[in-house]
């Protein structure tokens, strides 16, 4: 049992470290992004720039974009803003993405899973190994972005506890949800044959959902599918103000993963390798 312990926490290390210039890469660019988001802030005058190119858009665009934006001018709307940037989220949703795409329908493409299984290590403990991983490496970028927001707001701005806790449960809920994405490709790659397009395929699924989430922010006949919306369940706007409450997302994302993990556990156990 010792010797299996040992196996699960090799294969943990070894995933990270072909993923660390990946996660590098994440850390320094989203660290940046925020980063300069936040000083921004302090050098323009952004609501009366964003009013002004605001008036050449529909009424009805015009509403939806304050409702989105207008907290984005103080300190905690930029905040909120920075960590739901499209750009934060694609770099974030390439990691929850590439890493078990990579390892599973990768290794089954190059026929090195075989060798893999030869280990005296259980699938079961393999396959939660990587899943491990996902969520660690997730875990070391979210980190490593959130000193550098703290710092940002210690230099340019004034530093309060209610902020921090409240950037506390934005980057838990942050986390969460990508921690839930990845699953979700991971469900996707054990149920996929050799040389699938598992990563393509949740990819895409997260960007339907994502444009179906602002699609239901302006057409509100349709509002009633948010529930059914992941997006629905990571709003940072809403919680740095205290609109929604974060238990419910958590609640229901960590409801999620344990279903979906279970089940790709269960099929990785039983599928045939070639």
């Amino acid at each position: 049992r010792k010797k299996m312990n040992m196996n699960n926490i090799t294969y943990i290390m070894f995933i990270l470290k072909k993923n660390k210039g990946l996660a590098i890469f994440s850390s320094t660019i989203i660290s940046l992004l925020i980063f300069l988001i936040i000083w921004l802030l302090t050098l323009f005058d952004v609501p009366s720039l964003y009013s002004s190119m605001l008036t050449f858009f529909p009424k009805k665009f015009q509403l939806f974009m304050n409702d989105q934006f207008v907290t984005s001018f103080t300190l905690s709307g930029s905040i909120a803003f920075a960590f739901n940037h499209p750009l934060v989220l694609s770099i974030l949703a390439i990691n929850a993405i590439l890493i078990p795409t990579k390892h599973i329908s990768g290794e089954l493409s190059e026929g090195t899973m075989e060798l893999l299984l030869s280990f005296p290590i259980k699938r079961r403990n393999l396959l939660l190994s990587l899943w491990v991983s996902i969520v660690f490496q997730l875990f070391i970028i979210i980190s490593i972005t959130f000193v550098f927001a703290i710092t940002a707001i210690l230099v340019y701005h004034t530093f309060t506890w209610t902020l921090f806790f409240n950037m506390i449960e934005i980057g838990s809920n942050l986390w969460l949800f990508f921690i839930c994405i990845g699953t979700i490709t991971l469900l996707f790659n054990v149920y996929s044959s050799i040389d699938s397009n598992a990563g393509i395929r949740s990819a895409g699924m997260l960007l339907v959902f994502y444009l179906i989430h602002y699609i239901t922010s302006l057409w509100q006949e349709i509002a009633f599918i948010k529930p059914f919306n992941i997006f629905t369940y990571y709003q940072p706007n809403k919680i740095m103000f205290g609109q929604e409450s974060i238990l419910e997302h958590l609640i229901v994302l960590s409801g999620l993963i344990i279903i979906i993990l279970t089940i790709s556990l269960r099929k990785f156990v039983k599928r045939d390798i070639p």
